[in-house]
């Protein structure tokens, strides 16, 4: 069951890509790679978040279909990198729910954009 809209999906990508960024925002181990690398994760999301065809894309280059894929795969090596990379600065279940989280929000996501009905503005029909 599709239950997210791509309209929505964009909003959780923007949030997941904050999370992602907010260490290296908020002066977090700057220089450690582990930073630096999800920083990174955050900022592919973003370039691709933007050239999505979607509500919230500004150069709507990339279809909904390929975003979905880029996020699967990305949604796979964040939940993967804790075993990857030797994490000093970060516990192994932030990047995992991260990568859990991104996945999910992929899996209940509906690819066709939310159209507005009639029905939805009548309010007198339960």
């Amino acid at each position: 069951m599709k239950i997210i809209n791509t309209k929505l999906h964009a909003i959780l990508d923007y949030i997941i890509i904050f999370a992602l960024v907010l260490p290296w925002l908020s002066d977090y181990y700057v220089k450690s790679k582990d930073t630096w690398i999800y920083a990174a994760i955050g900022g592919l999301i973003g370039l691709y978040s933007l050239f999505t065809d979607y509500e919230f894309g500004l150069i709507k280059l990339i279809p909904i279909k390929v975003h979905f894929a880029f996020d699967i795969f990305l949604a796979f090596f964040l939940m993967i990198s804790p075993f990857l990379f030797q994490l000093q600065h970060y516990y192994f279940y932030w990047p995992l729910s991260l990568g859990v989280s991104l996945l999910i929000v992929v899996v209940f996501s509906s690819a066709a954009p939310y159209k507005i009905t009639k029905r939805d503005l009548d309010i007198t029909k339960p």
